[in-house]
């Protein structure tokens, strides 16, 4: 297990978002939040990063790992777009700088 959340709660005043979400990550699965606009994807994301409060439940990170999340909206400074600055960031695990390249190349990207 990488990641669970056990009976994750969230409501913005009389407004329920999630109501009793569980939910668990095993190593080497994907996964996706699905759901129309509003529906709290977002939300749930924040929870789990500790940046939105939980109202109940809770969320486990198995020791030694970390997350990673990229905000809908970001505040670049440089000028760059988001794309830009993931390429930047993770460059020395591009192969001639496409991502395509990843599986090809046989690296595992943390």
């Amino acid at each position: 297990m990488i990641l669970a959340c056990h009976n994750l709660n969230k409501a913005f005043g009389e407004h329920t978002i999630v109501c009793d979400g569980s939910f668990h990550i095993e190593d080497r699965e994907k996964a996706a939040l699905v759901g129309i606009n509003g529906a709290g994807k977002s939300t749930i994301l924040k929870m789990i990063i500790g940046e939105e409060p939980l109202d109940g439940g809770d969320v486990i990170l198995a020791k030694g790992k970390t997350l990673g999340y990229l905000a809908q909206r970001q505040d670049l400074t440089s000028g760059n777009t988001i794309y830009e600055e993931v390429k930047s960031a993770k460059s020395r695990y591009l192969c001639n700088g496409s991502p395509a390249s990843f599986h090809r190349a046989g690296t595992e990207i943390p």
